[in-house]
């Protein structure tokens, strides 16, 4: 369901690391979510919109500038994918341990 569609939102009160965010920019798809848990560092770079907590009218605003700016969206989408890629997929996970180890070592 995740893939069809154009805008993924997440709107909590609390959050570590989420994995649905994660999913969200692996598939390249622009996100809005709430400015919690690792969600501020998931998404640096201008890759999603962030919202307070419980701000009802933020999140309404951010939905709709998303939702008419096709250009934008894709914007978000592209960087949000690009990031997911540089940073979480299990090829850079697995260089970055690496060299944790070796440091170790």
């Amino acid at each position: 369901m995740l893939a069809a569609c154009d805008l993924f939102i997440l709107p909590s009160y609390t959050e570590g690391f989420p994995n649905a965010v994660l999913e969200a920019m692996a598939l390249g798809k622009a996100i809005v979510a709430t400015d919690v848990g690792a969600i501020p560092e998931m998404l640096e770079g201008g890759c999603g919109l962030m919202i307070k907590p419980a701000n009802v009218l933020e999140l309404t605003e951010a939905i709709a500038v998303a939702c008419y700016n096709n250009q934008l969206r894709a914007q978000l989408g592209t960087l949000a994918k690009a990031r997911a890629l540089a940073n979480y997929s299990i090829d850079s996970v697995f260089h970055r341990y690496a060299v944790l180890w070796r440091q170790r070592c």
